[in-house]
C-alpha cells in the first residue's frame, strides 16, 4: 500500500467516492452530497457536517484543491477539484477495493 492510498483510506471509504466524482468535474459540497446521494440510489445520504470534515481532511493531505467561484447575483461558491496526487491515491483505491470485491465474491460464491 502506498503512502497516498494510506492516505485516502484514513479518511474513509467516502473519499474514494468523492474522489470518484470529482474525476468527472469539480463539485462544490451541497452538489457532491446531491450527486452520492443521486448515483447510490439513496444509500450515501451524506449530511453537511459528516462531509466538510472529509473535504478538509482530503485538502490538507494534498488529495483536493479548492478555488472559489463567483456567481451572479448568488453567494461565492467552493469548488473542490482533484489534484494529480488525489488521482494516484485514486486508482490505487479502486484497484485495491475491486481485488477486495473479486476476494469476496470467490469466496462468498465458492460455496453456491
Amino acid at each position: 500500500m502506498t503512502d497516498d492510498s494510506k492516505t485516502l483510506a484514513s479518511t474513509s471509504n467516502i473519499a474514494m467516492l468523492v474522489l470518484s466524482l470529482l474525476t468527472d468535474e469539480p463539485m462544490y459540497g451541497y452538489r457532491i452530497i446531491k450527486e452520492l446521494d443521486a448515483r447510490s440510489h439513496n444509500h450515501f445520504q451524506l449530511k453537511e457536517g459528516s462531509l466538510y470534515p472529509i473535504l478538509h481532511q482530503m485538502e490538507k493531505d494534498g488529495l483536493v484543491t479548492t478555488r472559489w467561484r463567483r456567481q451572479s447575483g448568488k453567494p461565492d461558491r467552493r469548488y473542490y477539484y482533484i489534484t494529480r496526487r488525489g488521482s494516484k491515491a485514486f486508482a490505487q483505491a479502486r484497484g485495491e477495493f475491486e481485488a477486495h470485491v473479486k476476494a469476496m465474491r470467490l469466496v462468498m460464491e465458492c460455496g453456491m
